[in-house]
């Protein structure tokens, strides 16, 4: 796994010298765009692990979700 992830930026500028964006080479947004999907499933993993005690029967689940699309 890596821990550091080291990007290759270069500042867009705009008629009078303000940083007013950043460009990053296509290689360096897609290690980004890995790196936001691993923490969603981390997220998604730890809600999960809370909520791990809230089985319910799935007969309730289903009567649960047709009131819920009434």
């Amino acid at each position: 796994m890596q821990t550091m992830l080291n990007l290759h930026h270069t500042f867009v500028k705009n008629p009078k010298g303000k940083n007013i964006g950043v460009f990053i080479p296509l290689s360096d947004y897609q290690k980004v765009l890995n790196l936001m999907d691993d923490y969603q499933d981390i997220v998604a993993f730890d809600k999960a692990i809370k909520h791990k005690n809230d089985v319910i029967p799935f007969r309730d689940a289903i009567k649960q979700l047709e009131k819920k699309s009434k």
